[in-house]
């Protein structure tokens, strides 16, 4: 009997926001995570995202042109749930908001 690799999900922007929100709700789904962002936060993003059972790899660095997401941060649960729910009914197979991408298979 062979073991199934979990599904893959990588996320940018993962430290806060959306990008965090996506990566929560991939966790919680399943997925083993790789995650970026230019922010030291990152590595607590890590922490919490493997505290829920993901086996979460992370990397510091800028992957995507810096963009205000200010008006966004409010909302980020509800637009990262919408966009994640696209993705797992095969509506998508690149969830992007603002300076946060995420691509599953």
């Amino acid at each position: 009997m062979s073991i199934s690799p979990s599904p893959l999900a990588i996320v940018t922007g993962a430290s806060s926001g959306i990008g965090f929100e996506l990566a929560r709700l991939c966790a919680a789904s399943g997925f083993d995570l790789v995650i970026a962002a230019d922010e030291a936060r990152i590595d607590d993003a890590a922490a919490q995202l493997a505290g829920q059972g993901a086996d979460c790899r992370m990397r510091r660095c800028a992957w995507s042109t810096p963009t205000s997401t200010t008006e966004a941060k409010a909302d980020a649960p509800e637009v990262a749930k919408v966009g994640f729910d696209a993705m797992m009914n095969g509506e998508l197979e690149v969830v992007a908001g603002f300076s946060n991408k995420m691509r599953a298979p």
